[in-house]
């Protein structure tokens, strides 16, 4: 009898502790759950810079959580700490990626452009086959292996072709292709080049194979736009070219908000480009006038020790001119481009200007101003005050790098046109971080 009033009691006990631990492991799962589910999230996609096709299997690291990109270069990785951290990204073939980034509560999007590395994207590079010579009876194998280098070739990043024809030393067209109206870049363009074609990448790119010519005839054809049709000379190395389409009436009516009866008159300027040179010289002496920049609507040049410069590229039509030449100040005037080749002689008078940079120093992150900061511009050098406010004086009108650093901030330098009385420029500095490898 007691021996079953025993068996009896343990049975008890027994079912008393399944019971509860079934209810605390259920409790703790919950808990687990809602952390998880209510913690920080950091997701986004991670491209190729050269390609913009997304990257898979790149291994992701924030503040010692991991996660790998998908198929379609998408990551998540949750659980984190609102804050700063330190993202980093490695993918076989790229260069490492690390950054620090501010997150807040929820969700944080954060998306990556990665950059081909020493091993990365090599499908686009011309390389030399060093596979021996090919055995006698196999001209299939010959065929295969030529196919293959200009599927290579066609498949490549244009940086990445860019850089195997430079190291060839030939000379090659470069360019992108934009609609006029838009500015967004066109994909999928058909570029006749002298009979060769070439199709632009999604970033609107395209490159050429090596042209031995001293020029070429280019045609460059999109649906739904006029097309483009060039002569240009070939120079050695890299020839930069930039094509605008003029989207088809019916088209840009419709979609850009353009009036029908300006379309032809902006189109009559849509099939070529223009160029202009000329001396610059003084205007009492009239001895030329070197290393003076000459500035034609966004393109500009350097004159010679003859004071000559020539500016290609430029759309047909209308035009501003600016040149800046040290103690002759900045000389302003318009420019009618009606002709392919145009001529553009320029007097200047020695007439020494100065102006003034004034600006403010802050911190990118929280917007507060940084004291102390020095900027430097020239041999000019001042410092930040309590405001983060700066000014400089008496500085020649001319172009200039402005430097910008403090301690525990990035370095920041950037170009800069003194072409006026006083220029405003205001300035954000990063935080500077480890970087982690």
């Amino acid at each position: 009898m007691k021996r079953q009033s025993l068996m009896l009691n343990l049975a008890k006990i027994s079912i008393i502790l399944t019971m509860a631990l079934t209810f605390i492991s259920g409790f703790a799962a919950e808990g687990e759950c809602r952390s998880a589910g209510g913690g920080v999230a950091l997701e986004g996609i991670i491209t190729c810079s050269e390609s913009a096709e997304a990257v898979s299997g790149a291994a992701v690291t924030v503040s010692g959580r991991a996660t790998k990109s998908d198929e379609n270069g998408r990551y998540i990785i949750s659980g984190l700490i609102p804050g700063k951290v330190i993202i980093e990204i490695k993918k076989q073939g790229f260069e490492n990626y690390s950054e620090s980034i501010k997150i807040t509560k929820g969700t944080n999007s954060f998306n990556i452009k990665l950059k081909a590395g020493a091993e990365g994207g090599r499908a686009g590079m011309i390389s030399e086959d060093k596979s021996g010579p090919i055995s006698q009876g196999s001209y299939e194998e010959l065929v295969r292996k030529s196919q293959q280098r200009r599927q290579n070739y066609r498949n490549g990043s244009v940086t990445q072709k860019v850089a195997a024809a430079q190291v060839k030393g030939s000379n090659y067209i470069t360019g992108k292709v934009i609609d006029m109206a838009s500015g967004v870049p066109i994909s999928r363009a058909k570029i006749n080049v002298d009979g060769e074609i070439y199709f632009s990448d999604a970033a609107g790119e395209f490159i050429s194979r090596p042209i031995a010519r001293a020029q070429a005839m280019i045609r460059a054809e999109s649906p739904a736009y006029n097309a483009y049709e060039t002569n240009i000379k070939i120079t050695g190395g890299k020839n930069k070219l930039k094509i605008l389409l003029m989207p088809l009436p019916e088209n840009s009516a419709a979609y850009t908000g353009f009036d029908k009866s300006k379309l032809t008159e902006y189109s009559k300027f849509s099939q070529r480009y223009a160029s202009i040179s000329g001396h610059v010289r003084d205007a009492k002496t009239k001895s030329p006038v070197s290393n003076a920049t000459v500035i034609i609507a966004t393109k500009s040049a350097q004159t010679n020790s003859q004071g000559f410069y020539t500016v290609d590229g430029l759309a047909m039509g209308h035009a501003d001119i600016t040149i800046i030449a040290g103690t002759y100040g900045v000389y302003k005037g318009s420019i009618n481009l009606t002709k392919v080749s145009n001529l553009n002689d320029v007097s200047l008078s020695a007439e020494e200007k100065f102006g003034a940079i004034t600006g403010t120093v802050i911190e990118k992150e929280t917007g507060r101003p940084i004291h102390g900061a020095k900027i430097q511009i020239g041999n000019k050098i001042v410092v930040s005050d309590q405001y983060g406010t700066f000014n400089i004086k008496d500085i020649a009108y001319d172009y200039y790098n402005l430097i910008v650093e403090q301690k525990g901030y990035q370095r920041i330098e950037k170009a800069l046109s003194i072409n006026q009385d006083t220029i405003t420029v205001n300035v954000e500095l990063a935080d500077e971080y480890q970087t982690v490898k």
